[in-house]
């Protein structure tokens, strides 16, 4: 069961306007973790999905 909406980390890197590596750390990865997932070579787990559900809106205010 998906809890979370699919994000996709390259729109909320660019909402965010923060380095990929900036955004590695918000989610405590390591930066090519980060990068893997906005090439689409690897699929954020569940909990970064939490994370990310948390974040745009947030983004979104500023």
């Amino acid at each position: 069961m998906n809890d979370f909406p699919e994000f996709d980390p390259v729109e909320l890197w660019r909402l965010s306007n923060l380095t990929q590596g900036k955004m590695a750390e918000w989610f405590g990865v390591e930066k090519t973790t980060f990068a893997r997932w906005c090439n689409g070579d690897r699929k954020p787990q569940r909990w970064a999905k939490r994370m990310a559900a948390e974040l745009k809106p947030k983004i979104l205010q500023t």
